[in-house]
């Protein structure tokens, strides 16, 4: 896309009223701070809630909704250029994960509270409430994770495949080897809560670098 200068703009972490837009073809940035961007693709915005974080160096294009308290952590790449992706309130993107979809058949969708470990792909799949994927595990076109199921590290979940709610999936392909005890749902409730608790130190620190370096330029 060629140089672009850029201004530090945090504040469309929780305002989204102040979009800076860069046209080029069917593509443009929508919303960018400190390396993190937002792009429409031809006429399809992503819809970041405010309360939502994308954290800098991550990527959203096109057709993508995140909703209430969704948290996306670092070179995150949620892509819906051809189909939709949808992120439900609360959920847990972490570092490094990939989110794509399927032209016209499969969408990606994560229902409220899922947890995508590090380097998860999801790909034109859903990810039913409360779910987790474990780090680099793989769910693929057309897989399904029942509610509140933990699909182990390293999983692939082959196209079409259906992991049944509140159990533990493990190997390549995936498959169900047990149901979920107290101990899995409590470990899965820390990790939301550890996240949601870091997204408003990293909101904080955020903010406070911006006010720091308007600050600056004032004062030059």
């Amino acid at each position: 896309m060629g140089t672009m200068a850029m201004k530090s703009d945090l504040t469309w972490l929780i305002d989204k009223s102040r979009p800076i837009r860069y046209e080029r073809s069917h593509l443009c940035v929508a919303r960018c701070s400190e390396g993190s961007v937002i792009f429409d693709f031809q006429g399809k915005h992503p819809r970041v809630d405010p309360t939502a974080f994308v954290a800098p160096n991550s990527l959203i294009i096109g057709d993508v909704d995140l909703g209430v308290g969704a948290n996306v952590w670092f070179f995150c790449l949620l892509r819906g250029d051809v189909n939709s992706i949808r992120v439900g309130a609360g959920c847990n993107i972490q570092d490094y994960c990939i989110l794509h979809v399927a032209r016209d058949r499969f969408p990606t969708v994560l229902e409220a509270d899922a947890i995508l470990g590090h380097r998860v792909t999801a790909h034109g799949c859903h990810i039913g409430r409360g779910a987790l994927i474990g780090m680099g595990a793989m769910v693929l076109n057309g897989a399904r994770i029942g509610e509140e199921s933990i699909v182990g590290a390293g999983a692939v979940v082959t196209p079409g495949a259906v992991i049944p709610p509140r159990t533990l999936a493990l190997g390549i392909p995936a498959k169900p080897v047990r149901d979920l005890m107290e101990k899995d749902f409590s470990m899965m409730n820390r990790t939301r809560e550890s996240y949601r608790d870091l997204m408003q130190v990293y909101k904080g620190s955020l903010l406070s670098e911006e006010m720091k370096n308007n600050q600056a330029s004032d004062q030059n």
